[in-house]
């Protein structure tokens, strides 16, 4: 009988990625491949919330912003196409937001990043179909995860005082972390629907 380890070892690869590095990108989608023969399914979820007036957000901070939530599964996913295309089949699945279809006060360039993940992947679905690749976004509202954290969000640096209302928005946002209603095992379910559908749908709220 094997141990939970040997398990583990099998079917459990451990990367550490940069998602701003392409080469970064590039060497895990080989190490996944090389262990284990084939890449099947593609969750692009990394990301993080800016809060603040668009006036009062440096272009850094918008940069950075959309370099991890927009430009990282761009390259996330120019790289796991070859192994996609090369085996006709694989499934794509970017996390978006409920605020990339409803925009929430005081987070404008979030919600405009997330937005773009939700245009791609719709564009996306249309050209990778034929090739038997499938895409598709999550919009998800409040689920207990840790994006309400201080670790995944960032506030602007600058604060212009006509804004103070937007604050009151933000502080909502540190109030309900760990109050959300909705279950991350809902999602997880939603996934597992998705890769064993034949002809799933694009957008998923």
């Amino acid at each position: 009988m094997s141990s939970l380890s040997d398990i583990i070892n099998k079917n459990f690869l451990v990367l550490k990625v940069d998602l701003t590095d392409e080469r970064s990108i590039a060497i895990s989608m080989e190490e996944t491949n090389n262990m284990f023969g084939r890449i099947d399914v593609i969750v692009n979820n990394a990301g993080y919330g800016i809060g603040g007036a668009i006036e009062e957000l440096s272009k850094q901070e918008i940069n950075d912003n959309f370099n991890i939530n927009f430009f990282a599964v761009v390259k996330v996913i120019q790289h796991a196409l070859p192994y996609f295309r090369n085996q006709h089949s694989g499934y794509i699945i970017n996390i978006s937001s409920i605020a990339g279809f409803a925009s929430g006060l005081g987070w404008s360039i979030y919600c405009v990043a997330k937005f773009a993940v939700t245009g791609l992947s719709d564009a996306l679905s249309n050209d990778l179909k034929p090739l038997g690749i499938n895409v598709k976004a999550i919009l998800p509202g409040w689920f207990r995860t840790n994006f309400a954290k201080q670790d995944s969000i960032a506030f602007n640096k600058k604060q212009i005082g006509d804004y103070s209302f937007l604050r009151t928005a933000h502080q909502k946002m540190n109030e309900i972390d760990g109050k959300q209603l909705d279950n991350l095992n809902k999602v997880a379910d939603a996934f597992i629907e998705f890769v064993d559908s034949q002809n799933p749908p694009t957008l998923l709220f």
